[in-house]
């Protein structure tokens, strides 16, 4: 007999296209909000090792995916935020990768170099999940919306104790 699983709500807008041009929020999060990518000292982020690899996978997403770059962009202690805008005009449909691609390999990447780090004694010992399952994402509208979500991320570590990701752990 075959397991059954509960049905996923979908987070996502029925019907939008991922993979069209425009600008997207996204928030990934730490599975289980456990805090393995640095701390906030005096409202600054301190990245360890572990958000360092994070955000050098981050920063070169644009040397994988044609037309992706990258807007402002934030590790927190255990989640990040970050825009990506996409201007992919010129690549045809079946070139387009959806967000939701390159989410998923920037997760699976990101998750294969902690268990290397884990395995060398360098970063905390984890379930082999870093990652949360799903990630959130805005599609950002217009100038005014693009505006206010790189006000959000900037501010981010001066607002830690009142983010709704706030956890801590030793």
């Amino acid at each position: 007999m075959q397991p059954t699983y509960p049905t996923r709500k979908t987070i996502r807008l029925p019907g939008y296209d991922y993979s069209k041009d425009g600008a997207y929020f996204i928030t990934v999060c730490i599975h289980q909000r456990r805090c393995f990518l640095g701390n906030i000292v005096q409202d600054c982020m301190q990245l360890n090792g572990a958000g360092k690899m994070v955000q050098s996978f981050w920063n070169s997403i644009p040397t994988y995916y044609v037309g992706v770059s990258l807007d402002a962009f934030q590790i927190m202690p255990n989640h990040l935020h970050g825009i990506l805008l996409f201007n992919r005009d010129t690549l045809s449909k079946e070139d387009r990768l959806p967000l939701s691609a390159i989410i998923n390999r920037f997760k699976t990447i990101t998750t294969r170099q902690y268990i290397d780090g884990v395995r060398q004694n360098t970063w905390r010992a984890f379930d082999e999940k870093l990652w949360q399952r799903n990630y959130y994402e805005n599609i950002i509208r217009n100038e005014e919306a693009l505006y206010l979500a790189r006000e959000y991320i900037i501010n981010n570590s001066k607002n830690w104790s009142k983010d709704k990701m706030y956890y801590t752990n030793a």
